[in-house]
């Protein structure tokens, strides 16, 4: 999964919700890949925490990062490209 870009919080949380949902299932303890079977690993990404102003429809914040694992397939996938990316919150 890529990183999504310039996105409310909730929705970059929504897409690795529904990555998972459709495309990862539990077995044996672990999450794995629906179509081959192998772990599904994850990748730290850097998130830019920007704030959603009226008016400003560019990236603009305090410039605090946070990170937060980002699923994929190696074998599938392999890692994502970005390292890095934003979010913007209220």
């Amino acid at each position: 999964m890529e990183p999504l870009e310039r996105v409310p919080d909730h929705e970059f949380l929504a897409a690795g919700q529904k990555y998972l949902a459709e495309r990862c299932e539990v077995k044996d303890n672990r999450i794995v890949c629906k179509a081959c079977g192998s772990t599904i690993e994850e990748f730290m990404v850097a998130l830019t925490v920007h704030h959603q102003i009226p008016g400003f429809p560019d990236c603009s914040g305090s410039g605090q990062v946070i990170g937060l694992p980002v699923p994929y397939c190696p074998t599938c996938e392999g890692p994502p490209r970005k390292r890095s990316s934003c979010i913007h919150v209220p």
